[in-house]
Order: structure tokens, then sequence, then C-alpha cells
């Protein structure tokens, strides 16, 4: 599918909106069970409707193989690279988290529903529903959105109730079971392997060790010490977990009874059977002998059971899908990941409010972050701390995990004498985020407000750009491919007789001013250049004067701005706003103006000989003139004429007239003086 693009305020999507995406490079979509549910798209700038993206629009796009097209709101769109931008957006349902909903009580999933909908303090467009009986007492006494009250918090419906959430444009569902057994089986081990699921594996426990223990009786074990497994032969070594059972029995159990809760606890947790976390990527087996084994996973969706046998350990095991990654573009999964069935819903309960309107400068991206950083910490929901001791029994470092294992933890904080650090490939790391006793602080992403520092030096090893800023020396230095400066910043660079220069650069001011004299960043007299204004690659002023701001580029041949120079330009040029140009202009390339719209429509005439008509839509700063023309090699004969009405500022109306209904392609190009 080709994804579509909307204004921010629809709520359906029975038409075409402001346009299909049709040079979209990739549009990928994202979603795991009970969790997020996200798109990445990439976009080249040079793209049709490329302007028309915008934050808070929305892109309809298929997400996977069962539901209708899903919209997803654009929340961030990336600078340029190479041409291409990379647009962010997330499921409609998240804008659940900015609706709050007052306190109520509720005895089920339905109540709940009506409640939160009831009581939402902004109008809620999402409707609610769901198949879940479950009982149980939902108590919210205090303002909150209603995103966080599905999930993710303390008391929310899934902590109740439970169920599986299934998001479907503005409506929402909670479903006892969201997804179905078809008898789907993976082969694990054959020809299917995966590095998570090895790890699972050699860390499965094969076996327990049951004691019961009580100052007054002492401790109670069985005869053999302990139970194994039936499978636990086939595993390369036993692994065996201390099982405390004291909590289980009031008064001192029988070693019958001891027994009987060890092998009870040992069904109940699959002792014995590996934990299942395997991805499966359709993309890189597609071409190989293996594609057969995994071929009926592509039948499979979001939370649907898959039963995965173990060859080499003679074991069964089922596991749910847990996330699936889908290629819009190509109607396929890329792929798809099997696990237990763990909520990650909090994950998603996006507190901090993200900047998704043009008109919010206010709320800046240290906002954001602090935001969202609070939000983290103080809605904090699961997470296990250990404190690691030394030989004499003294604590050294706490340990804040994921999982209740050191050996299964990924998402590790670690806390010691030697420094602070987190790690999300597990307790050996590596760290990416870290205080040492030293003194470093290692990052790979900081947002602050004020950096106070003498000096701030900027390089990448493997590309050679660098920026220095020395306050010592008052120099400021780079080596960078581009410079930018947004917003309305100015950057002035004074001479003071030592030179400030710029090579092979470039240099680009959003809002602000530059002026440059003389020896100032490159703008000097050169004969050879006979005095005109010179940009390839950069900028680089041949002139006594050159100016540019928001109102254009001017070049002068002295300071009382008379006697105007040649301007050239060579490569990609943005100009927004008015452009006057006397002289000729030649333009080599494609040209890109909110001023221009070209496009092209189908129409299929509902009989012959008679005129049949289509709206066209789109935003131009004024009244346009509009060009029409059939796509046909017979004009005048079978395609009878073709024209345009209704011109405005918003659209326009098309209309064909040919001898009979075949589809005829008109292409239209709207200019504004």
């Amino acid at each position: 599918m080709i994804p579509i693009l909307y204004e921010a305020n629809v709520t359906s999507f029975d038409s075409f909106g402001l346009g299909a995406l049709t040079d979209c490079k990739s549009c990928v979509c994202t979603e795991e069970r009970n969790g997020a549910y996200e798109l990445t798209m990439e976009y080249p700038i040079s793209g049709v409707h490329y302007e028309d993206l915008r934050h808070s629009r929305i892109i309809l796009a298929k997400a996977n193989q069962t539901q209708e097209p899903q919209g997803f709101r654009i929340y961030k769109i990336t600078r340029p690279l190479n041409g291409i931008v990379t647009v962010y957006a997330e499921h409609l349902s998240y804008q659940l988290s900015y609706i709050p909903s007052g306190g109520f009580t509720a005895n089920s999933v339905s109540n709940v529903f009506a409640g939160l909908k009831n009581n939402a303090y902004e109008n809620c467009p999402f409707t609610f529903h769901t198949d879940n009986l479950t009982a149980g007492t939902y108590t919210q006494t205090l303002p909150r959105s209603i995103r966080s009250s599905l999930g993710g918090v303390d008391g929310s419906v899934l902590d109740v109730f439970g169920g599986e959430y299934e998001w479907d444009n503005f409506t929402v569902y909670n479903l006892a079971s969201r997804g179905s057994d078809n008898g789907v089986t993976l082969r694990y081990g054959k020809n299917i392997t995966d590095i998570k699921q090895e790890e699972n594996i050699e860390n499965t426990y094969t076996g327990v060790c049951p004691y019961w223990t009580s100052e007054e009786s002492g401790t109670i074990t069985l005869p053999e010490h302990v139970l194994h497994a039936s499978t636990a032969d086939n595993y390369p070594f036993k692994r065996t977990m201390m099982l405390d059972l004291t909590a289980s029995f009031e008064n001192a159990p029988s070693v019958s009874e001891l027994r009987a809760a060890a092998n009870a606890y040992m069904v109940v947790n699959n002792i014995g059977v590996p934990k299942v976390s395997i991805e499966v990527s359709f993309v890189q087996l597609s071409q190989t002998e293996e594609y057969k084994d995994i071929a009926p996973l592509e039948t499979v969706g979001l939370c649907d059971y898959v039963h995965i046998y173990f060859e080499k350990l003679g074991v069964s095991a089922t596991a749910k899908v847990v996330k699936t990654e889908y290629d819009t573009l190509l109607d396929r999964y890329n792929t798809i990941e099997l696990g237990d069935a763990k909520s990650t819903f909090g994950d998603t309960i996006i507190n901090a409010i993200q900047s998704t309107s043009d008109d919010k400068v206010s709320f800046t991206e240290l906002d954001n972050a602090v935001q969202r950083a609070t939000s983290l910490i103080t809605g904090n929901s699961g997470g296990y701390v250990r404190f690691i001791y030394d030989a004499d029994g003294f604590p050294e470092e706490i340990v804040i995990m994921d999982t209740d294992s050191i050996d299964t933890a990924q998402k590790v904080w670690r806390w010691n004498k030697s420094g602070l650090g987190y790690s999300s490939t597990g307790y050996s790391g590596t760290y990416g985020l870290a205080m040492t006793q030293d003194g470093a602080i290692v990052a790979d992403y900081i947002t602050t407000g004020t950096i106070d520092a003498v000096s701030v030096h900027l390089s990448n090893s493997s590309t050679g750009y660098y920026t220095d800023i020395n306050a010592n020396t008052g120099n400021l230095s780079w080596n960078m491919a581009n410079s930018s400066m947004a917003n309305t910043g100015i950057l002035t660079l004074t001479d003071n007789g030592a030179g400030s220069s710029m090579t092979s650069a470039s240099l680009k001011v959003n809002s602000g001013n530059w002026k440059a004299q003389y020896g100032s960043w490159g703008c000097r007299l050169d004969s050879a250049q006979n005095s005109n204004y010179y940009a390839y690659y950069g900028i680089s002023a041949f002139g006594l004067w050159s100016n540019i701001s928001q109102t254009g580029i001017q070049c002068y041949v002295d300071s009382s701005s008379s006697g105007h120079t040649n301007l050239y330009v060579t490569g990609d040029t943005y100009i927004q706003g008015n452009t006057y140009i006397q002289g000729n202009n030649h333009i080599e390339g494609y040209l890109a103006t909110s001023s221009i719209r070209r496009g092209k429509v189908n129409i299929t005439p509902t009989a012959p000989n008679q005129p049949t008509s289509i709206a066209v839509s789109w935003d131009m700063p004024g009244t346009p003139t509009v060009v029409v023309t059939a796509e046909t090699q017979y004009p005048g004969t079978s395609v009878l004429g073709v024209g345009v009405t209704d011109v405005t500022p918003a659209g326009c109306t098309i209309t064909v007239t040919r001898t009979s209904t075949n589809t005829t392609g008109v292409f239209y190009i709207a200019t504004c003086a």
C-alpha cells in the first residue's frame, strides 16, 4: 500500500486527504503486544507532498495483514540526510495519553470504558469495546490520562482485568484473547536458530531443590534432594534452582507434601522447558532453503499462538507473537518475534507531552526530555533491585534489572564505588551510559539547558569533521560537511585583524542575518571573478559587500547598496519567501515551491460524450492559474476536451469529455503569481 497523508484533525479516512506519498522510499509499522505501535518512513525532499509533511498530520498505512489501514500521527521529522528525511509517527491511540479522565469506580471492563469516556475532561473521539468478562474492582481516585488508565500503572485495566488490546484507528478493543491458535508449529534447531533463544536454552532450569525451614523446627529437604525434569538429561548440563517453599506451609510439611508442592511448582513454571525468545526475519530467509520452515508464520498475527518444538531437547513449548514489523510498501512482515506473553504497556505511557504543533514554540526539547524522564521515573512499574555482597557479606553493588536474574536481565543499572552505569545488553555490558569515579561521563545522547565550559570539542574520528570552541582564546573553528543555525539565532564573526574564513563547507541561516564585509567569511574583491557573488557547495562571496537575511541575498559594489553584482548558485537551493531575479534565470534540475502544484488525476466518464468532473485539493498562497491536458494519443477524436473550473487557493474542478467510458489521465499544473 502507498501511504496517504491527511490533515491533523480528520477522524475518518474515506478520501485521499492531502494525497498519496508516492515517492516513499520505505515505510515500516512496528507493533508490540499491549505495547508500542509506531510507524517509521523515509521520504525524499524532492518527493511529491514532501512540503506537506508536518508535525501532527496523519499518515494512513497498512500495518498488518488483518486490519484496515491505520492512522499514525507524525511527531518527529529528521533533518535531510543525502536528500532523505526520516518521519516518525505514533498510532492514533497515543492521543489517549493527552485526554484526562476523572475518578470513578467500576466492576467490569465495559463499565470502566464507559466511566473513562463519561468522565473525560476533553473531547474523546474514541469508542471502546470488550469481550473480556473478568470480574474485578477498578478504582480511580485521581484524574489521569485515559491511556495510562488502560494499562501501565498500578490499578489499571490490565492490572485488574487483564486482556489484550487491539487498536483500530479511533476504536479500542480489550479482548480476553486477541490472538488465536491455528496450529502453526516451528521446528527449532533444524534450520532455525536464534542467539537469544540459544541463551535461553543454556539458562533453562532443569530441576529444583525444594526445602522448608523455621527456627523452631529446623530445615526439611527431600531424601533425593533434587527433583529433575523429564528432559533434564537432554541439556548440556543440569541447572538446579533453589526452591524455598516455606511460605507454602504454615506448619512443617511431610516429605511427601514437600515433594508434591515442588512437583506442582515445576509443572506450573515449565521447569525443563526453555523460555521462548525467537526473532524470525522473513527478509533474510526469503531466498533460502530454510524459508519453507518459516513460511507458515506469515499467516499469524500479533498475539497468535505458535508451537515451538525443540528437536534436540525433545520438548515443546507454546509462545505468542509479541512483536511484528510490517513493510507497508511490500505488504508483508519483515520480522516477527515470538516470546512470553509479558505486558510492556507501561513503556508506551507517554506523559512527556511531545511538541506536536509548529505553534507550540514555548515547549522546548529540554522540556520534553525533562517531562519524559520524570514520567519514566515516577511512573515506573516493575523492575528488580538486588544488592551484590562481597566475600565478607558486606554490600558492594546495587543492581536494578528488568528480570529477577542477573543471568537473564537485559536492561541493567549498576552502581558501585567505581561509578554508575546503564547497559541494554545485560549485566556484563557494554555500558553506553556511565558516570565513573575519575570524573568522566559517557552518554550517547544528552539534553541540557545550559553548559558552562571553558572549551568544547566535537569530533568524529571516522569522518575527520570537528568543531572547536575555546573561551580562553576566543576562537571558533570547524571542519564540517554542513553548518546550520535554526530559529532566530544570530551568528556574528568579527575579523579583529586575525581573519575568519570557511572553506569547502556550507552555512545555512534559517532565521537571522549574515553580513560579510571584505575579509570576513570569504567576502573579498577578486578581479578574477569579476566581483560576482558565487555559491558552490557552500557560501563564498566575491564582492565588497554581501548581505544574507530572511529578505534575500544582496550583493553590492559598495556599502551604499549601489551597483548590484551578479549572483551564481550551483547545487541544490532552497528558498522560502518571494524571490526577485533581474536578468536571465537558468535552472538545471528540479524546481519545487509552495506556489506550484502539479499532479495527475484519473477520470472515468459516467457515459460516452458526457462531461465528467473530479475535485482536486491543494493549499496555495493565492488563486493560481491552472493548465490541464489529457493523457491521450487521440486528442479531439477519442478525447473531445478537458477543462478546469472553480479554481481557488484550496483546489479546483477538472472535467473531461470523451467518446467512451475509458478512464482518462489528466495532468495539471497550478502556479501562483
